[in-house]
């Protein structure tokens, strides 16, 4: 989620925000709000670093800030999660929805 403008009211909790301002300007406030999913710790390391550093490196006259926060563990493949899957394939086609098959990460 983005919302930027003159005036910015974001609300965390509830992901939603408004803005107001012309639009020939540049904002005085843009907030942003995403996620980013990782195979591994290392993954999401570098993915912070190169957001940090980005943030970092701003324009004159200008701030910026970050936060990231880890909400949720590294989706490794693994054999159990392989397992579960097989289990939800079989219970799949065994109601004939057809094959459930694991994608790309």
């Amino acid at each position: 989620m983005i919302v930027g403008g003159t005036e910015v009211a974001y609300d965390t909790a509830g992901k939603s925000g408004s803005a107001r301002g012309k639009t020939n300007v540049i904002p005085r406030e843009v907030r942003a709000e995403g996620d980013v999913r990782f195979l591994s710790q290392a993954q999401f390391e570098s993915a912070r670093a190169k957001m940090e550093g980005i943030v970092a490196d701003g324009l004159p006259r200008t701030s910026a800030s970050i936060e990231v926060e880890q909400e949720y563990p590294p989706m490794t493949p693994t054999d159990g999660n392989r397992e579960v899957l097989a289990a939800l394939d079989a219970v799949s086609r065994d109601l004939g929805a057809g094959p459930i098959r694991a994608q790309d990460p």
